[in-house]
């Protein structure tokens, strides 16, 4: 179960979409603190923002206990998440195996963080492409084992309770969450989208091509 997964994705996805493109930040994907500049920012600049005035309507209540190595932090996240005692709601409090201190809020963040990049990392292998343009690949793995679903679960865990966002996605990819509408995605579908490097070059010589989505 997903942390009102309908208004978190209708929220932050039609809303943060600005943050993520804006081109007036620092570029620091780590920051989140870039600048809105699309017509429909209302008067949001961060996803921190962005969250405050919607936090209050998610019934979140608790602590739930964080333990986690850095050296397995990937496979022992997923071990975490996916205990069905596990409690969405509640507030994670994150400790590092082997280090002293207190969470409270930094090494939240920085557990948050960590975990944002192993979802995107080569040892997850659940998405590829470049850095800025990222999509899911199609693994039989990864869908039969359920871990886009529980990557879902994750995202939702760093938008909500961490104000962590990944604006590493393709642009269809936030379009396709956004509206559900294979089409509409495919209009913000680009060459850079095509993960393999040759592919994308032979594409590159074909003139006025169009990419068609099929699902």
């Amino acid at each position: 179960m997903l942390i009102s997964t309908g208004d978190v994705a209708e929220l932050f996805f039609s809303q943060y979409l600005c943050i993520i493109f804006s081109g007036t930040g620092s570029g620091d994907k780590d920051s989140d603190s870039e600048l809105l500049t699309s017509p429909f920012a209302n008067s949001f600049t961060t996803l921190q923002e962005l969250m405050k005035h919607h936090k209050e309507s998610l019934g979140l209540f608790g602590i739930e206990r964080i333990q986690i190595s850095r050296q397995n932090l990937w496979p022992e996240s997923i071990a975490k998440f996916k205990k069905p005692r596990y409690n969405v709601y509640a507030v994670p409090s994150v400790t590092f195996e082997g280090e002293a201190g207190i969470d409270a809020g930094g090494l939240g963040r920085e557990y948050a963080c960590l975990l944002r990049k192993a979802i995107f990392s080569q040892e997850a292998n659940l998405f590829e492409g470049l850095e800025d343009r990222k999509l899911p690949i199609y693994s039989i793995d990864g869908i039969q084992s359920r871990l886009f679903q529980l990557v879902g679960k994750m995202v939702s865990c760093l938008i909500v309770h961490f104000d962590v966002g990944v604006p590493c996605l393709s642009a269809a990819a936030y379009q396709y969450i956004i509206s559900g509408s294979a089409d509409v995605a495919a209009d913000s579908c680009c060459i850079e989208d095509v993960a393999d490097y040759e592919l994308r070059q032979v594409i590159a010589k074909v003139p006025h091509i169009k990419i068609i989505v099929t699902c």
